[in-house]
């Protein structure tokens, strides 16, 4: 699964999983493991405000019994327990201690991309990347940072 919060360049995830992901899987599986989270959180095909670019990663309502909950990152992110986080908001502190820590609970090895540029601008640290999932995080960054 996989999860951003905002896309400026919303076919980033796709071009990125096209070189690891046999042929044909982005067609047919990712329409039901891909949920796309904005500022105003899960996005949903009855939204006024979607960009051309982010309509075709919009869920429906119906799919969730508490779609009305779903206005975080972190409440998006408990409706649909994500193993991968994708990140390009370019809002430092986006991924939280609260949102890692909640990953690794329901998944082994949580895999989290805190891809924005420049890297003060990181979703999270690699450092609190790891202390936060005692670990088990694998992460990776457009480039490097130190850990403190």
């Amino acid at each position: 699964m996989l999860w951003s919060r905002e896309l400026p360049e919303p076919e980033l995830p796709i071009v990125f999983l096209e070189k690891w992901l046999p042929k044909g899987f982005l067609k047919t599986k990712l329409a039901v493991t891909f949920y796309m989270v904005d500022k105003q959180g899960l996005l949903f095909d009855d939204m006024d405000d979607l960009t051309p670019e982010q309509k075709p990663f919009a869920r429906k309502r119906r799919e969730f019994s508490d779609a009305a909950s779903l206005t975080s990152l972190t409440k998006s992110g408990d409706g649909t327990r994500p193993t991968i986080l994708v990140g390009t908001s370019t809002t430092p502190g986006t991924f939280t201690e609260e949102i890692v820590r909640a990953m690794a609970s329901w998944c082994e090895h949580p895999i989290i991309f805190p891809l924005s540029n420049p890297t003060e601008l990181a979703e999270a640290t690699a450092s609190d990347l790891i202390h936060w999932s005692d670990g088990t995080a694998p992460w990776w960054q457009p480039e490097f940072l130190p850990i403190r």
